[in-house]
């Protein structure tokens, strides 16, 4: 995730970038979004546990900590897929980007 999180901060920084169509930025931001969204989603659980732990709240650190790594895993899972979609649109064209960014029948 943190791998991706960079690779989508650096392609701002490309000669390329400005050619974008609408839809290829849109896919751009909304990647970058899920992948910073991912990161505070699996980072989360060990703020969680700082506060709640010396509290005796075992239960419910463990709880929370689990629903957020879910909600994470399920974030993660979005953010490679626009990748895919974004970088297919880019070199092969919208429809090509669809087809590989969509789920298997």
């Amino acid at each position: 995730m943190q791998i991706l999180f960079a690779f989508l901060l650096t392609l701002a920084f490309q000669a390329r970038f400005p050619t974008l169509d609408p839809l290829q930025l849109g896919t751009y931001v909304t990647a970058l979004v899920l992948a910073v969204i991912a990161a505070a989603l699996f980072t989360a659980p060990a703020a969680v546990h700082r506060a709640l732990f010396r509290r005796g709240a075992k239960r419910e650190v463990v709880s929370v900590s689990s629903r957020l790594g879910g909600i994470g895993l399920t974030v993660l899972s979005l953010a490679p897929t626009s990748v895919v979609l974004l970088v297919v649109d880019v070199v092969y064209g919208t429809p090509a980007g669809v087809a590989a960014a969509a789920p298997p029948r």
